[in-house]
């Protein structure tokens, strides 16, 4: 919003601002100037469900709206609304793992003691997705903000990729042998596939990431808006792929090591529209585990040490990462969910201009 001016002649030659335009301008000044400083080391405010320890956030939407799984529940949380538990498809179980924009959510629940279906979820409804034919369960996996669900069929050992749409409903996804984990609006989705990270951009053969030297494994985790992809490589199955690191891919700079503050692990997770990666990493050599923000330049943050209100425990692996930048994950040691949210305090304390300037 463009300051008010007032002129007092043209004979005095000056421009005056009103009290108001000046105080606008100051605060904006003052945001521009620490915006570089902010992308290096943003604080956070910490919340929690108040569920306690077991559970765990798994997703948040632009909008702020979280996905929760507590007790065999899924609950989608909010600040302003608390949490609402999703219900189940008659089994008493649901597992929720991913939120579009719409509020939409996807997951997997049981329709009895022992099978589970795919559902998707939406404004107090859940809905079974079902699953291709000879199978025995199904989960959803991922939604992207056009309602496409990317799930699997459960045949013994193999999990066989699908697509739903509410037009076309469940239809086979040919991904040749591979396991994508995340879809987006433009049908690109990642994953892994031949033990390397892997990339499509349309159901066929893909594109191989490769993995970093001196690792077996990769998988792709998730990939933003201009194409970027974080993972992680690792090594020894037998023992959850440990060691392993965390990685980016891009087109231009090919696989990079995105390196750890100190320790021999780490995992991204998520990445967001600019570039901030979330998930853990070992900050000593004694295993010192928390949740890492990896900046886009170069910053590899604890974030621990990034937030106002501190709470008692470690906060650990920072699972999702939305547009604004609000983290969610779960505490350290199997602790409760938290959500993350970006804070910034000018030294003028005006709440209404920050408002003006912020969400106006």
């Amino acid at each position: 919003m463009a300051p008010e001016l007032l002129t007092t002649g043209e004979d005095r030659g000056m421009v005056m601002m009103t009290s108001r335009s000046l105080t606008l301008a100051l605060t904006l000044a003052w945001l521009v100037g620490l915006a570089g400083h902010l992308q290096a080391a943003p604080q956070y405010r910490y919340y929690t469900t108040g569920q306690g320890d077991g559970s765990m956030a798994v997703a948040i939407n632009d909008n702020n709206q979280a996905l929760v799984n507590f007790n065999d529940r899924a609950y989608l949380w909010t600040l302003s609304g608390g949490l609402t538990d999703l219900g189940d498809l008659g089994g008493g179980k649901s597992f929720g793992y991913d939120i579009n924009n719409l509020g939409q959510i996807v997951g997997e629940s049981y329709i009895n003691a022992t099978t589970k279906r795919a559902f998707l979820w939406e404004s107090g409804n859940m809905q079974n997705l079902g699953l291709q034919a000879g199978g025995t369960d199904s989960m959803a996996g991922s939604i992207n903000n056009l309602g496409q669900v990317l799930g699997y069929t459960v045949y013994g050992d193999d999990w066989v990729p699908f697509i739903w749409t509410q037009a076309g409903g469940l239809q086979p996804l040919d991904l040749v042998g591979g396991l994508a984990f995340k879809i987006k609006d433009d049908g690109r989705m990642v994953g892994t596939k031949n033990n390397h990270a892997w990339l499509w951009t349309a159901p066929g053969p893909g594109q191989d990431l490769g993995t970093l030297p001196g690792f077996s494994y990769a998988e792709a985790s998730d990939i933003n808006q201009s194409g970027q992809v974080v993972g992680w490589a690792g090594n020894n199955p037998e023992n959850h792929y440990f060691p392993c690191r965390a990685l980016s891919w891009t087109q231009g700079g090919g696989l990079q090591d995105l390196g750890t503050p100190g320790g021999p692990d780490a995992r991204a997770l998520a990445i967001n529209k600019d570039g901030l990666i979330a998930g853990w990493a070992d900050y000593n050599l004694e295993g010192f585990t928390a949740g890492c923000l990896w900046t886009p330049g170069g910053d590899k943050l604890n974030l621990n040490t990034l937030v106002v209100n501190p709470p008692a425990g470690k906060i650990g692996d920072g699972i999702a990462i939305n547009a604004q930048g609000v983290i969610v994950g779960q505490m350290g040691g199997g602790g409760a969910a938290y959500m993350l949210v970006p804070t910034i305090v000018p030294p003028t304390a005006n709440p209404a201009v920050l408002d003006l300037l912020l969400f106006q």
